[in-house]
């Protein structure tokens, strides 16, 4: 059996916050931690004290994560401290695991093949049912899918759900729901399932197979969930349905980072876990030990909550730049990156996030022409997100959650960019000021926030107004040599730049 390293005091180097949340016993617990604050070490350091203190076995511990790098990382945080049998991954990953292993004793034949990716059989529907779809298109109705199916609602009710929840889709609700019923139809006739087929299925499963229900909670007696804001409606279901009437759970995450409620996500089971369990000890981690009191400053004049305390104290302020144009902006970011790189920081520690894919294309023909190494990352992922050493990362906002740099540069900060022109609801724009609180928190001591005062749509200049989301700089941010300091908006306007249409999520 594995336990905790002999001699080795996981209580030592903790926090007071910390120490609270690692040694609050039993559960039910919930812990509200802010970006920098320790989550993954308080995660790792509350499953090691209680495997040494003999109140879990690590062996019936589930650790749920939202990408599989985050399960890697807390698996390694976990050795260090001496305990390496605990089971960890993502939802789908364990329930994955799950179905796997029902599969032969209660399904029988062949286990489907699991398809990561909607495009073929959504190409294919189209095809038949004569839609013209494109490529943005293509990614976009996979999108609505994966939404419609987290929220558990079949094709036929498609429309009604989307007109319910104001949903801004590529194609009209009524086509939508024909390529959802015709994909549904290919990828069974293939014998194929999706991700959100897995979680479906297993939730099925336990919900109706008394044998399923009584295994996994006999193996299982503890529970903790990270990004718990995160949460869609069929996640939680399948942690009702592993839970059963237990409360051994511990679950994490942060109200301001909320940015997947395109996907179906709602920060409502985080918020509303208190009232859930009454009995439950709810634990706030407020010292940020990644970015500077200015860069905390700005963050929580952005989103607001309970302010954060930097850890590594003051350092200079954010820059706000101002540029004439997209090029202009991704030439400037390039130009002042390959001044940092000359002065000695490391490619490695710089970033350039971006709300939209759209602006990455500039900024990384910018790098080429001065000779700056760049990686792209496409787009969020359960996997998580490569490094690249010797590299200057260009990532969108979603994919840098969990992630974080010495020097950010955030471009595009306009309204129509960010917040994106398809945030037509409050809730919309509310999730885009989170998505802006992200980025902001991922830089440790310099932040470099910029937008283009124009763009080219359709063949035409179109005139851009500074992101409302600035007024969080005027008080402190330094305007860069030779660019007038920003002044916020008092009309929200809108530049609307090029990009796919469709629930405003990961950058188009």
């Amino acid at each position: 059996m594995s336990r905790a390293v002999s001699g080795v005091d996981v209580l030592a180097a903790l926090d007071d916050d910390q120490r609270a949340a690692v040694t609050a016993m039993p559960g039910p617990v919930g812990i509200l931690a802010g970006p920098g604050t320790g989550k993954t070490r308080t995660i790792a350091h509350r499953i090691a004290h209680a495997v040494q203190s003999g109140q879990w076995r690590p062996q019936q511990v589930l650790a749920v994560t939202f990408t599989n790098r985050a399960a890697a990382e807390l698996r390694h945080r976990l050795r260090m401290l001496g305990v390496d049998d605990v089971s960890t991954g993502t939802f789908h990953a364990v329930a994955l695991r799950q179905l796997r292993y029902f599969w032969p004793r209660l399904v029988g034949g062949a286990f489907p093949r699991i398809v990561a990716d909607k495009t073929p059989f959504l190409t294919q529907a189209a095809g038949q049912l004569g839609v013209r779809l494109s490529d943005f298109d293509v990614r976009d109705v996979a999108a609505d899918l994966e939404w419609a199916k987290v929220l558990q609602c079949p094709p036929q009710n498609y429309p009604a759900l989307a007109r319910r929840h104001g949903r801004v889709s590529a194609k009209p609700a009524d086509e939508t729901a024909a390529l959802y019923d015709r994909y549904e139809a290919l990828k069974s006739a293939a014998h194929c399932l999706d991700f959100e087929d897995v979680l479906l299925l297993l939730v099925a499963l336990l919900e109706t197979e008394p044998e399923a229900v009584r295994m996994v909670r006999g193996r299982y007696q503890c529970f903790v969930v990270d990004e718990y804001q995160d949460v869609n409606a069929l996640e939680q279901r399948l942690l009702d349905a592993w839970l059963g009437s237990r409360t051994e759970v511990c679950v994490v995450g942060d109200p301001r980072q909320a940015i997947y409620g395109f996907a179906g996500a709602t920060d409502r089971y985080l918020v509303e876990f208190a009232e859930r369990y009454p009995q439950a000890t709810m634990v706030s981690l407020t010292r940020n030990y990644r970015s500077t009191q200015e860069i905390l400053a700005a963050a929580h004049r952005l989103a607001g909550g309970t302010p954060l305390i930097a850890v590594r104290g003051s350092g200079v302020s954010p820059t706000v730049v101002a540029y004439p144009t997209v090029e202009a902006e991704a030439q400037g970011v390039a130009a002042s990156v390959a001044e940092l790189i000359s002065s000695g920081v490391s490619p490695d520690d710089i970033a350039v996030l971006v709300r939209r894919h759209a602006l990455a294309e500039p900024i990384s023909a910018a790098f080429d022409e001065v000779g700056i190494r760049s990686v792209r990352i496409a787009t969020a992922s359960r996997t998580g997100v490569p490094r690249t050493a010797g590299a200057v990362t260009i990532a969108s906002l979603h994919a840098a959650k969990g992630l974080e740099w010495e020097v950010v540069f955030l471009p595009g900060w306009a309204d129509g960019i960010l917040p994106d022109a398809r945030a037509l609801s409050v809730d919309a724009v509310a999730e885009e000021q989170r998505l802006a609180y992200v980025g902001v928190t991922r830089a440790r001591r310099m932040l470099v926030v910029s937008y283009p005062r124009s763009v080219q749509r359709a063949g035409e200049r179109v005139e851009c107004e500074p992101s409302r989301f600035l007024a969080a700089f005027a008080a402190s941010a330094r305007p860069a040599v030779g660019e007038p300091s920003v002044e916020p908006a008092e009309k929200p306007g809108g530049c609307g730049a090029a990009g796919g249409v469709g629930a405003a999520g990961p950058a188009s």
